[in-house]
């Protein structure tokens, strides 16, 4: 019982890594091939993505309608096509902009 217990946290910490690697690259514009390797290697995939990602903070856009949240212009643009509503950039906080 204590293997299967092990086992299972195991992969459910794998599968996290797994879906926080696939979100962090769609954000950041990645190909999915960072999920993939991710869930073929594991942790040493995590520490590559993690050194060879870039650290740019990119836009975020909202949606004014349902309240949407997207990190890419291709999501964005992908929900203004399908729903027709307007997406905004939303603007950074002053502390952001200049660096405070």
């Amino acid at each position: 019982m204590d293997m299967l217990l092990i086992t299972g946290i195991v992969i459910g910490w794998w599968l996290i890594l797994v879906v926080a690697v696939g979100t962090d690259a769609e954000k950041r514009g990645k190909t999915q091939w960072w999920t993939f390797a991710t869930l073929l290697f594991g942790l040493f995939a995590v520490i590559l993505y993690l050194i060879y990602r870039d650290n740019v903070e990119y836009d975020t856009y909202r949606c004014d309608n349902c309240k949407s949240i997207y990190y890419s212009a291709k999501g964005a643009d992908r929900h203004e096509k399908i729903s027709g509503h307007v997406v905004k950039i939303v603007p950074k906080p002053e502390s952001e902009i200049h660096g405070k």
